[in-house]
């Protein structure tokens, strides 16, 4: 099935306990040139930079899928190692095409080969999602320490 999402503004925020937090944020604003966001990894899919984001939030990443299929994509990498109240937030919408249904909004963290799942509402309308990053469910076993290799954020 084609799907469509946007994504704005994309963030990762980093709060150690006694400490100034450290954001990394893309917040799509940047610039068009999908080179200004080095850490985004299309999954199969088409990626752009567009001027519909949700109200008074400026641009957005807008994931087409321009194959039908079971997923619509984008991963970061490069993020670093884990840290304690880790937070990944961010605001979205999905479309899909007339007559098909889709479950949910999955996003999966894998550090050190492991992968931890999570989901929110699918929905047409801009939502706002934000989880910390230490509740997310271990799907390959493994538990999420400070200090771990976060090899990758996917969205899907």
């Amino acid at each position: 099935m084609m799907r469509t999402w946007h994504a704005v503004p994309l963030l990762v925020l980093v709060i150690p306990l006694g400490a100034q937090a450290q954001t990394l944020r893309y917040d799509f604003d940047q610039g068009a040139a999908l080179s200004a966001y080095p850490r985004l990894k299309a999954e199969g899919t088409d990626l752009s930079i567009v001027a519909e984001g949700a109200p008074g939030q400026g641009q957005c990443l807008k994931i087409v899928n321009p194959k039908p299929g079971k997923y619509c994509g984008v991963r970061l990498t490069n993020l670093g190692p884990l840290t304690r109240n880790l937070v990944l937030s961010f605001d979205h919408r999905e479309t899909i095409e007339a007559g098909k249904e889709a479950a949910y909004l999955g996003f999966i963290l894998t550090c050190d080969g492991k992968e931890y799942w999570g989901s929110d509402a699918f929905s047409d309308q801009w939502r706002h999602c934000e989880v910390t990053l230490a509740q997310l469910h271990p799907t390959t076993g493994g538990t999420l320490r400070a200090g771990q290799k976060i090899e990758s954020i996917s969205l899907y």
